[in-house]
């Protein structure tokens, strides 16, 4: 600022804060000239690029080391997979032997159940006819016995004779016929 500009101003009656500024915009050293401007704005225009060189770079370096990263990881990824890929493919194979052995086993107790399943049927059958083949003939004999016959009677509270029932088997159908000719007998 001009002191020499700024007291006339102020002399002539112009406010403080405007004399101020007036002597400010002329003084030559504030401003600069055409030259010292592209000079600034070279030197500025120089900053900047080596600034955006350095950004760059750095931008470079980091884009070759996310780089090398995914590559890395990339190859661990391909490693894990074909390692997983291994034990499911072991797994599954472990898992189908096991199975077919369960399988067999399964079907191993089905069959035994089945010979089990006819072994009973089998021995219910002998059994069911060696009791009739052992009955039988004394049924013959009882049938063909009507005097003196072996079937005992019990006497009902209202004086009937009770149904007669079979020594060997105490079964009612078979021994009807016996029965009735007993009744008719006495």
């Amino acid at each position: 600022m001009s002191e020499h500009l700024y007291k006339n101003l102020r002399k002539i009656g112009i406010e403080d804060p405007v004399a101020y500024e007036v002597s400010n915009a002329m003084n030559p050293e504030r401003y600069a000239t055409r030259h010292d401007m592209m000079e600034a704005i070279a030197a500025n225009r120089e900053n900047t690029m080596a600034e955006v060189r350095a950004i760059e770079k750095r931008q470079a370096a980091q884009r070759e080391e996310t780089l090398a990263l995914i590559a890395a990881n990339r190859e661990e990824s391909k490693e894990a997979l074909h390692k997983m890929n291994m034990n499911l493919t072991k797994a599954v194979a472990d898992l189908r032997v096991e199975m077919r052995s369960v399988v067999a086993d399964v079907r191993a107790e089905m069959r035994t159940i089945g010979r089990q399943y006819w072994i009973t049927l089998v021995a219910l059958l002998t059994t069911i006819g060696i009791a009739v083949a052992c009955n039988l003939p004394g049924h013959w004999k009882n049938f063909s016995q009507t005097t003196h016959s072996p079937y005992r009677h019990v006497q009902q509270p209202t004086g009937r004779l009770a149904q007669p029932e079979c020594p060997v088997c105490w079964l009612w159908p078979h021994t009807r016929g016996a029965g009735q000719q007993i009744q008719s007998t006495d």
